[in-house]
């Protein structure tokens, strides 16, 4: 078989380890039955390199995707959210990003935010950019917050509490066609 060789970044760059939250999760998902991602075959946390088994494949064009890939990506969401329950998924590790509440989700969107509003001082071809967060979407933000807001609140439901462990479900990141 092929196999591909994945180096990681420092953990003294990144707070979070890729290598072991992408090697550990793969390795559930082909030991709770799911044979559609690669298999880990071995990880040196020292060098940060992980290899995996190389899967074939390629590029799906938007103008391609069929109704069978559609299912084939729904069904890979359903058996994730089934694995929600088996031994061992308690100890998986979160993604990068997870968000559990609506808060979370807005404050992740605000750590990005306030990383591209910098952006301004390095060039003119950043000020469109720049002019659309501050005119456009940050104010389009506020008013979805706000709605958000009353709703769960009508709802009566909390805009910052968390959901609860067995509400919780693994989600790819980067998924999609």
């Amino acid at each position: 078989g092929c196999y591909v060789a994945k180096f990681y970044p420092s953990s003294e760059l990144d707070e979070r380890d890729r290598l072991d939250a992408e090697f550990i999760v793969l390795q559930f998902l082909r030991d709770n039955g799911i044979e559609c991602v690669p298999r880990p075959i071995t990880a040196d946390r020292k060098l940060r390199c992980a290899v995996y088994e190389y899967v074939e494949g390629e590029k799906i064009s938007p103008s391609n995707i069929s109704l069978s890939d559609i299912d084939q990506a729904v069904q890979f969401l359903v058996s994730l959210k089934a694995l929600r329950r088996r031994e061992g998924s308690e100890r998986l590790p979160m993604a990068a990003e997870a968000c559990f509440s609506v808060q979370a989700i807005f404050d992740t969107i605000k750590t990005r935010l306030n990383r591209l509003l910098p952006l301004q001082e390095q060039g003119s071809q950043y000020l469109a950019l720049h002019g659309f967060l501050v005119n456009e979407y940050i104010p389009s933000l506020a008013e979805v917050r706000r709605w958000c807001e009353e709703k769960l609140k009508g709802e009566g439901k909390s805009f910052s509490a968390e959901l609860k462990s067995e509400e919780r479900t693994l989600s790819p990141s980067d998924f999609g066609f």
